[in-house]
């Protein structure tokens, strides 16, 4: 029987490292007789999973078939699939009837995921505070759509049983992501797929994108405030996401009291809580839980990933290190600012600057030299 296994994250458990490993051996998968496809772009599967219309899922089922018809064994990888709703879920398996589907998840603490998408959420623009951002998660009553983003992507029980629904326990294989033993994952995917020892391993990448601390986070929410809504729509992605922050993240720091982003220690205790609920409904679904031989909730939680030990108060910082501001600084250069601004920006600011409110059609064919002088 020909078999499709899918690794489907979750977000923020690994599944970087691990798409980047699998697709590094695709050859050594080969060998021993698995289909690791390449992506359009990347190392995962991502076109596939992000398929929201019937229209654009009916292709990705086709493309999922035409793998299998020159291939028994499959492997997809993407943290996309493991948001697939239940309807989603139920077409692919109905589509497959006779293949055998196995669904990977990998999975974390809930409190050590956080840090994570804070980050992302604030290179993209979110304003609250770290503090105000935990709060917003554990409102389970609001429509914050941070918040709803969040638990969308891990409300690990629940995204899960969609898939037990339609495969059944025995297929869906549920792996404990541990930070203490960080190679357990590459070790599990070889025992998994019968790969000889050693053969998945991470990859060092040639742009280190480490994580930013609390400092640094504070220092771009306040430089986005400061800039303004103007500003923002026509800087902020080319010259302070992909400037500024890129500069940022891709050298270690150099500051050698980096304060880690802390919850308080109501938040750390209701998250730590949540975790262990999460973990044992998700062991009540009876599917196959694997974990490191140190692998201990408590342990877990107590191990230091993204987040400092909890605040007793809240407190606001007011410091930076001062190499980071200089090292962004000198990210930006004269040539940027120039290409962020399009001719019809510059016509209008033009305008603006002048205080015309209106120009004739000849005047206007006057300033047709700013179009074409670039």
């Amino acid at each position: 029987m020909k078999r499709l296994v899918i690794y489907a994250g979750f977000h923020k458990t690994g599944t970087t490292a691990m798409q980047s490993a699998l697709s590094a051996c695709r050859d050594a998968l080969l060998d021993a007789g698995v289909t690791y496809p390449k992506a359009k772009s990347g190392n995962a599967q991502h076109y596939l999973a992000k398929s929201p219309s019937s229209a654009a899922r009916k292709k990705a089922t086709d493309e999922i078939r035409h793998l299998l018809a020159s291939s028994n064994h499959v492997l997809l990888a993407s943290e996309f699939f493991s948001q697939f709703s239940e309807k989603s879920v139920q077409s692919l398996v109905q589509a497959f009837p006779n293949v055998d589907i196995q669904v990977v998840f990998s999975m974390r603490p809930l409190e050590q995921m956080v840090p994570s998408q804070y980050q992302q959420l604030v290179r993209i623009g979110l304003d609250k505070s770290y503090v105000d951002f935990v709060d917003s998660l554990l409102d389970l009553s609001s429509n914050d759509q941070h918040a709803l983003l969040f638990w969308n992507r891990h409300d690990q029980a629940r995204l899960i049983s969609r898939w037990v629904k339609y495969l059944g326990p025995q297929k869906v294989h549920v792996v404990q992501v541990d930070p203490g033993d960080p190679k357990f994952l590459f070790t599990w995917f070889e025992k998994y797929l019968k790969l000889n020892p050693g053969t998945l391993v991470e990859r060092n990448q040639e742009d280190l994108n480490r994580s930013l601390d609390a400092e640094e986070l504070e220092l771009i929410r306040t430089l986005r405030k400061l800039l303004g809504e103007d500003r923002v729509a026509t800087e902020w992605i080319r010259l302070f996401r992909d400037r500024f922050i890129k500069e940022l993240v891709s050298k270690a720091s150099s500051n050698p009291h980096q304060i880690r982003l802390q919850m308080t220690q109501r938040q750390r205790a209701t998250f730590e809580r949540l975790s262990a609920e999460a973990e044992k409904q998700v062991a009540q679904q009876q599917v196959q839980i694997y974990k490191s031989e140190s692998y201990s909730i408590g342990k877990v939680h107590n191990q230091k990933v993204g987040s400092s030990a909890p605040l007793n108060d809240e407190h606001e910082i007011s410091k930076i290190h001062i190499e980071s501001v200089a090292r962004a600084i000198v990210a930006i250069r004269p040539k940027d600012s120039i290409k962020v601004v399009s001719t019809s920006q510059l016509v209008k600011e033009l305008l603006k600057r002048l205080g015309v409110l209106s120009f004739t059609r000849n005047q206007m064919k006057k300033l047709n030299w700013l179009r074409n002088s670039r």
